[in-house]
Formats: structure tokens, sequence, C-alpha cells
């Protein structure tokens, strides 16, 4: 699930960008596991992704951008940007519909290096709780 876009590189993710989303990442990550509820599809751009109904996930997700930001990294504060999960690239639109309810509960932060595809792990992070 996309939470936060901190930025395109193209020949590779600068280690001190990975230092930085790293320590932000491991800062968001005292707060208890929560629920998320997919209920929806959606095109936008050039995907087709799910519509998300959880408030927890829209507060977490906030918080995970101002610790990234207070790690010094500027990363996509776009209004527009919500959390979602890309079902697939593709130009061509789909009307807004409703799914059957996926629910799960988000028990970790992983944060990874998305390129052309390609889905490289670069640190993961259980949700403890704990301040």
């Amino acid at each position: 699930m996309s939470l936060v876009f901190v930025g395109e590189f193209h020949d590779h993710v600068p280690a001190s960008v990975i230092k930085m989303a790293s320590d932000g990442c491991e800062a968001a990550a005292n707060v208890l596991p929560f629920p998320i509820l997919l209920d929806g599809m959606v095109s936008w751009s050039h995907l087709v992704m799910t519509a998300i109904e959880s408030p927890e996930l829209i507060e977490f997700q906030a918080s995970l951008l101002k610790s990234i930001r207070n790690q010094g990294l500027r990363c996509d504060g776009n209004p527009k940007f919500s959390p979602h999960l890309t079902l697939i690239r593709d130009s061509r639109k789909i009307p807004p519909q409703q799914i059957e309810p996926i629910t799960w509960t988000a028990s970790e932060i992983v944060l990874i290096d998305s390129t052309e595809g390609k889905h490289i792990h670069l640190g993961r992070w259980p949700l403890s709780g704990a301040p």
C-alpha cells in the first residue's frame, strides 16, 4: 500500500534519502496495529487502484509524512495523493465502483524502492505501540 511518495530517482536512491526515510519510518512505528478497509476501485492517471475507508490509516499517513519530513526529507505533500493499493498500471479509465469489502490489519511499515515495476524492500518496522 502506498502511503508517501518520497521522490523520483533515476539510477538509484541516494543513501542519504534512504537514511532519512528509514529514520522517519522508525519514528512513526510507535502506534498499535490498526484496521484497513478497501471498498472500491477508481482510476487515477495511469493507475487502477483501490478506494480506502480507514480513518486510522489516514491519521497514520499524516503522522508518517510528518516523521519523514522531521528527518529533513522533502517529500510529496500533494493534497491529491491518498493512500492506495495499485492494482494495475493502465491508461484505461474505469468509473468508480464499489467492491466486496476487503479488510486486514496493518502491522508494519515497509520502505520500498519501487522503480519500473520492481520493488526492493529497504527496511521494515513492526507497529509496536511503544512511544
